[in-house]
């Protein structure tokens, strides 16, 4: 019988384990395909494996969450103290609420020798005003890269738990000058709790104070969440010390901040985000764009100027920043500009347009606009010109019109259209009338399907379109949407007011078994009849399907939707919403298993390689079909 580490039993047998029985690359193998939990139990086998572990288990140990469940293991438990290192490189303070143990945790990791950190995030942080001293000794220490080769970019994030922290900001940076990128937060009570004691009147022309002398030459990366004038003018000194800023992340008042003086601040800044929270357009292009330019994993090698690539943030009119105050940026930086958000979280009263006539924007990309002013016209104007845009997302509250023959026809080469609660409509103007190839559609068309035939002649790249609750589209529309042979993804979702029926989306979903469209999200089919179901099958390339209805439950036929499924050959996920199901008998046996996925257990058991997830809400059923 083994003995554990204190035993008396010769450790020989258990050298024979790992030499003898299993061959030591495998041994060492398994042991770095341990977790942290199975490390620290392995270690209390034997002597042989407490040694051993430690030594080959680095990968396991190079990332720790400290927080104060595993505290007392941490300060008490030799095995810790073992497997702790300079290799731990990620790092998490999360969730102390008492100070000392705040303290004991850091102490700790400096005398395991977990110095070298390359990421440390501190939430909240107890860096009072009577202890900061204690707390930048220890900072320093577990941020030292003092003998150690390394190539990657230290980042600290740090959450601060306590009320006026913003002066130790510029301490912190400079007794870490290697830490090249930084993020602070103040925690919403904290927000609050300075909203309330904060009347100090600033004077607005602190965006021209002289730069100190002492910059953070290091620093190519810095977000900040503040929310008062107060800690804002304390930020702004911080910022003219940063001359290599390459990412800028910055949330909270901006009345003090002229943003077009960035530029001579911060001659690499590459993306620049305000308060982004408030742009509500989520769209994947947004994301991978994002992606790309933080990481810098630009897929074309062509040498790129120099200047802003990635801009997002809305309008504050209460603030003075608005068209006024981001037009000049944008024109500083239109031959760069990849990605524009552009919000507006109240109600805006002034407008885009002369911002967007002025604009040529050659290296766009992604447009976002989100609740912002602007006509018809100026937008067309601005597309025109970005001769690179890829993707347009407008969220119109109603207020925006688009025409959108004199738009598509305007940006042959955009690819994904979205536009959320706005009004459309399909009028030609003299001179797209005389264009050669109006010759070859007959002219008896109605105007949608005149666009739509258009746009496939002509090379057209339109293959992801999203609308929702927009007026203006109708039978007519669906019917002739489907002659874009390049279109793989449809999203509509009708508006109360639109006058789509269930025949005109039918003979929709005939039409694309032309097309390749790969995902249809439909939602305003009132009843998802047998032929509806056939059809949808039929749609060879179709992988995703979403349905659903408004004030009334869509009616989905069981028995069909059951055929559905399993005669298509590529759909994978199958989601509808708010709908009752007719033709499947729920039996007596599963009534008593799962009350709220009682549909979803019925449908698994008669569709082979399928999960069904259901929702029960008191007569009407979301279920999610997803392919094993």
């Amino acid at each position: 019988m083994v003995k554990g580490v204190d035993g008396d039993t010769d450790t020989s047998s258990e050298y024979r384990l790992f030499n003898t029985f299993l061959p030591f690359d495998i041994v060492v193998k398994i042991i770095s395909h341990l977790d942290q939990d199975n490390c620290l139990k392995c270690m209390e086998v034997c002597r042989a494996w407490y040694r051993m572990i430690p030594e080959y288990s680095y990968n396991v140990w190079s990332r720790i969450n400290i927080n104060p469940l595993n505290h007392q293991h941490l300060v008490h438990n030799n095995r810790w103290r073992r497997l702790l290192g300079n290799h731990v490189k990620h790092v998490e303070i999360s969730d102390f609420q008492a100070e000392q143990e705040f303290y004991d945790t850091m102490q700790k990791l400096v005398e395991f020798n977990c110095t070298g950190i390359e990421h440390l995030e501190i939430s909240p942080c107890h860096s009072t005003k009577r202890n900061y001293k204690q707390f930048l000794s220890l900072l320093k220490q577990l941020l030292s890269q003092d003998g150690q080769n390394t190539t990657h970019q230290q980042q600290l994030i740090i959450c601060c738990s306590h009320p006026c922290k913003l002066p130790i900001l510029h301490i912190i940076l400079e007794a870490c000058p290697q830490v090249q990128k930084f993020s602070f937060t103040l925690l919403d009570s904290i927000l609050q709790e300075e909203d309330d004691d904060d009347n100090t009147t600033l004077d607005p022309r602190l965006s021209l104070a002289p730069i100190p002398s002492h910059r953070l030459t290091n620093l190519t990366y810095l977000n900040i969440n503040i929310r008062t004038i107060k800690q804002q003018s304390i930020l702004i000194p911080l910022l003219q010390r940063s001359p290599h800023l390459e990412f800028l992340f910055f949330g909270g008042p901006l009345s003090l901040i002229d943003i077009t003086i960035f530029s001579a601040w911060f001659p690499k800044l590459v993306y620049l985000e305000i308060n982004s929270d408030k742009v509500r357009i989520y769209d994947s292009n947004r994301y991978l764009l994002q992606r790309r330019i933080l990481n810098n994993n630009d897929h074309d090698d062509r040498p790129k100027e120099k200047g802003l690539r990635y801009f997002c943030a809305p309008q504050e009119e209460d603030e003075g920043f608005g068209p006024a105050q981001i037009g000049p940026l944008l024109k500083q930086h239109a031959n760069t500009l990849e990605y524009i958000g552009l919000g507006a979280y109240y109600d805006a009263t002034q407008t885009w347009a002369p911002v967007f006539q002025d604009l040529k924007l050659t290296q766009l990309h992604t447009l976002h606009c989100d609740g912002i002013l602007f006509d018809d016209k100026s937008m067309r104007t601005l597309i025109c010109e970005a001769t690179s845009l890829q993707c347009l997302a407008i969220q119109g509250d109603y207020k925006i019109h688009l025409n959108l023959t004199k738009l598509l026809k305007s940006c042959l080469q955009l690819k994904k259209l979205i536009f959320t609660q706005g009004m459309l409509s399909f009028d030609e103007d003299k001179a797209q009338e005389e264009d050669p190839t109006n010759n070859m559609i007959p002219s008896s068309l109605s105007p949608e399907e005149h666009l739509f035939q258009y746009l496939d002649l002509n090379g057209s790249q339109l293959s992801d379109i999203s609308l929702q609750n927009v007026n203006g589209i109708n039978d007519e529309f669906m019917r002739t949407i489907t002659h874009l042979s390049t279109l793989k993804s449809l999203d509509i979702v009708l508006g109360r007011d639109n006058v789509c029926t269930d025949d005109g989306l039918f003979e929709c979903i005939l039409k694309l078994q032309g097309t390749t469209i790969q995902v249809l999200d439909i939602y305003g089919i009132r009843h998802l009849s047998p032929p509806m179901c056939d059809a949808i099958a039929n749609l060879k390339f179709l992988k995703s399907f979403t349905s659903g209805w408004y004030d009334e439950a869509q009616v989905v036929d069981g028995p069909a939707l059951i055929k559905m499924v399993e005669k298509s050959e590529s759909l994978t996920h199958i989601q509808l919403n708010h709908i009752t199901v007719t033709g499947i008998e729920i039996d007596n046996q599963d009534r008593d298993v799962n009350h709220e996925n009682l549909l979803g257990i019925c449908l698994t058991r008669q569709l082979n390689g399928f999960t069904v997830t259901s929702l029960d809400f008191s007569g009407y059923y979301n279920i999610y079909i997803a392919k094993n």
